[in-house]
């Protein structure tokens, strides 16, 4: 039976068309002459590894600006956008070059009904930042920091490799949730390619939902951070009043407003109607607004 089953299988094999080569892709080409492997703690250019690694760790923070192509797992094409990163908030395990943190992620608007209309979940882009945890350790045996960033309001896992280099790669994905109850649900696993560049806390200039300047610290972030992941679990912040701005233009902005588009209203309204569950937490997304979120991190 075994044999039969090999000489059917090859007997396919001799009546498959011939693959041509697609004009369109990019072959990998490269060089290897006069290119020796880096010894360990060194990258191709001949500098640490751990030069991002470092720099995040003395100024308390690391910044990523990550450009991405998704495939969704239903859309006939895939969907090309960029995000920004904000890690900070770093722990080390003794014996270990690594760290945990936490991490603010935020998409273009422009981008939002791109890959909603693609198949991403109302929780994966409604413009505003979003609270995720992040992790990064060197591997000895590949040279290399391994890091990892977490969706807290979705399964989505963004994966990169950090090599010490402005540049730097990763795929991220999500795969299908039976749990999810969103509209969108069956539809949102997807793979994807990524490049990011490395950006220090000088090259930033952040700014609030009513476009003030945000300062770059440990303490500002955390604080953020503890809003945005609130608003995303749709309960209130530790010490959140609903402050307003001072009338001589005070240097945030935090309204109890709904910030929502009509187009985001009307998707969250129907996720409304998909579940009690899930519905509960994001009419009290709406009601609460994400209004005093930071806006911008460009």
């Amino acid at each position: 039976m075994k044999s039969s089953c090999l000489l059917f299988a090859f007997a396919i094999m001799q009546h498959l068309p011939a693959v041509e080569a697609q004009p369109n892709y990019t072959l990998f080409e490269f060089d290897y002459t006069g290119q020796p492997v880096p010894p360990l703690g060194l990258n191709r250019e001949g500098t640490s590894v751990a030069t991002n690694y470092n720099r995040a760790l003395t100024e308390g923070m690391m910044f990523l600006h990550q450009d991405r192509i998704h495939q969704y797992e239903n859309a006939k094409e895939p969907t090309s956008f960029g995000l920004m990163w904000w890690i900070s908030s770093f722990s080390q395990l003794d014996g270990v070059n690594g760290w945990t943190g936490k991490a603010l992620m935020h998409i273009a608007e422009e981008d939002v009904a791109a890959v909603v209309a693609a198949g991403a979940t109302v929780n994966q882009g409604l413009g505003k930042p979003w609270a995720e945890t992040a992790s990064c350790v060197f591997i000895p045996q590949l040279n290399i920091f391994k890091c990892t960033i977490v969706g807290t309001n979705d399964n989505y896992v963004a994966s990169f490799w950090d090599d010490g280099t402005s540049e730097l790669f990763g795929d991220p994905y999500e795969a299908h949730d039976e749990g999810d109850l969103s509209p969108n649900g069956h539809t949102s696993a997807y793979s994807s390619i990524s490049k990011m560049q490395v950006l220090s806390k000088d090259q930033m200039a952040m700014k609030d939902s009513n476009g003030e300047p945000i300062e770059a610290t440990v303490e500002e972030f955390n604080r953020l951070y503890d809003k945005a992941w609130a608003a995303s679990e749709g309960i209130a912040a530790e010490g959140d009043e609903s402050e307003s701005t001072d009338e001589d233009g005070g240097a945030e902005v935090i309204t109890g407003e709904s910030n929502f588009s009509e187009e985001e209203k009307t998707i969250l309204e129907e996720d409304l109607e998909v579940g009690t569950s899930n519905g509960t937490r994001l009419l009290t997304r709406i009601s609460h607004g994400l209004g005093f979120l930071l806006k911008n991190f460009l």
